[in-house]
């Protein structure tokens, strides 16, 4: 197959090294100029293109068998209405004309808000439901703006909302060693993860096997509070525990808690498609990332 992945950073990295170990032929489209060279070291065929821009599209993208768009703010001055909104309402139009066959949009559960630690589903109404903030609701609507773009296409194409993710690189273990976390081990609000890897092997079930029109929430469905994670990590790592709400520093600097989206995600709707998981809750992908050093 011809697989294009849209924003090939982070995550897109990650699933086009999985592509390609199975013979996928995978064409990266990135920003920066530099990140492109990044990637033609690891094998994959990548250029630079603005999302913005269908002129600065790469030729080897007509046609795709699969494109992912995976973008994420790479700036500061990036907002949500044009990285998320404005890029996928202009690669939905370039796509049906390009004869592009199937789309996955890489979207977030943030969408959902604050429900105060209540389950959710793929059901729940993003902005009907739960609390946003007037800042967290700007960036839902452009995000849902973004989705309903991409489904309303042309193009077969689903969505994956995905919670927090971490893996090599990106994870606490640096911040909690460092005592740089503002959280409490008391904190009640719910988190919910998954690993990267366990992120592209479901962006790549749903590309295989979603229904058309279709959201996803990408989980690894043991949501956990704040205050569960930290306890875990600090007692972990072996580092001083957080008390009394706040992180004390070895030179006695008061952290103040960080408030957090509250709800549980589950992913039931995915695990029907075939996903299931390696690391099921952060316990399993922390000991991983600390045992390998990453």
């Amino acid at each position: 197959m011809r697989i294009v992945i849209a924003g090939c950073g982070y995550l897109g990295r990650v699933l086009g090294l999985g592509y390609l170990k199975e013979g996928h032929a995978v064409l990266g489209l990135r920003r920066d100029p530099s990140a492109v060279e990044a990637l033609r070291a690891e094998g994959m065929h990548a250029a630079s293109a603005d999302l913005l821009d269908p002129g600065t599209y790469p030729v080897g993208a007509i046609g795709a068998d699969v494109a992912v768009l995976c973008q994420a703010p790479s700036r500061r001055s990036d907002g949500y209405g044009v990285t998320y909104a404005a890029a996928c309402e202009s690669f939905g139009r370039w796509a049906v004309s390009h004869e592009v066959r199937r789309i996955v949009f890489v979207s977030s559960t943030s969408v959902y808000g604050d429900l105060g630690g209540e389950w959710i589903d793929e059901a729940v109404d993003p902005l009907a439901s739960g609390k946003h903030s007037a800042e967290a609701r700007a960036k839902a609507e452009d995000l849902l703006r973004a989705e309903r773009s991409i489904l309303g296409s042309g193009v077969s194409a689903c969505v994956v909302r995905s919670a927090g993710i971490y893996g090599p690189g990106r994870n606490r273990i640096a911040a909690v060693r460092g005592a740089q976390v503002p959280a409490a081990t008391k904190g009640e609000s719910y988190t919910n993860r998954i690993h990267v890897e366990d992120l592209a092997a479901a962006v790549r079930v749903v590309a295989d096997k979603g229904v058309p029109g279709e959201v996803y929430i990408a989980s690894d469905g043991s949501p956990s509070t704040q205050g569960d994670f930290y306890d875990w990590l600090f007692g972990r790592l072996g580092v001083r525990r957080l008390f009394d709400g706040c992180l004390y520093t070895d030179d006695q600097t008061v952290r103040p808690v960080r408030g957090e989206a509250n709800k549980r995600c589950r992913n039931a709707k995915l695990r029907a498609l075939g996903w299931t998981p390696r690391y099921p809750s952060y316990k399993e992908g922390y000991e991983h990332l600390i045992t390998q050093g990453e």
